[in-house]
């Protein structure tokens, strides 16, 4: 009986040791899929325009924040070649349909690719067509991203933009002290 109760201490006490180092491990590896999810989402906030264009008359702001930690949300503003006007910009709002890790990694394709579409089209549908192109033939996902893409020419006030299956774009303006909402 002593030995059988000594045997049965030992056994408890390597239970413990183990399932101790098990929580451990398990501790770990969260931590450091933490760390990883924190690093990817630093990335994915570095993507996103560090400065807002500033042109004389027009007050621009942008918020961003994803579902998750990490996410396919994003926004844009893209320095364009000037036109005849002076300067432009390129502005995206997008959403990949999907959240979390794989979302991200899909938004950060698009973001590239759009912006490399888009510096050498004055069309905004062109860009996107040529956008959605690329996606196609160099993805194997059933991940979508919808994006409304325009160009912007602050001097002359004017916006002409293509919606790939985004939520419709809104217009605010301020009528003396009262704002007012009209879509566009």
């Amino acid at each position: 009986g002593r030995r059988l109760s000594l045997l049965a201490g030992i056994g408890h006490q390597i239970s413990l040791r183990l399932e101790n180092t098990r929580l451990v491990e398990e501790a770990a590896a969260r931590r450091s899929l933490e760390r990883e999810i924190a690093m990817a989402r630093g990335i994915q906030e570095s993507f996103l325009p560090s400065t807002l264009p500033d042109p004389p008359g027009w007050e621009v702001g942008a918020i961003w924040k994803a579902a998750r930690e990490v996410g396919g949300d994003f926004y844009d503003f893209i320095p364009l070649p000037a036109g005849p006007d002076g300067p432009r910009w390129g502005i995206a709002i997008a959403d990949v349909a999907d959240k979390g890790v794989p979302a991200a990694l899909f938004m950060a394709l698009c973001r590239t690719l759009l912006r490399s579409v888009a510096i050498h089209r004055t069309d905004p549908g062109k860009a996107l067509a040529r956008l959605n192109e690329l996606i196609l033939s160099d993805t194997k996902t059933d991940l979508f991203v919808s994006v409304l893409y325009a160009i912007w020419e602050p001097q002359t006030g004017h916006l002409s933009y293509a919606n790939a299956g985004h939520n419709p774009p809104l217009l605010f303006k301020q009528i003396g002290s009262e704002a007012c909402r009209a879509r566009w």
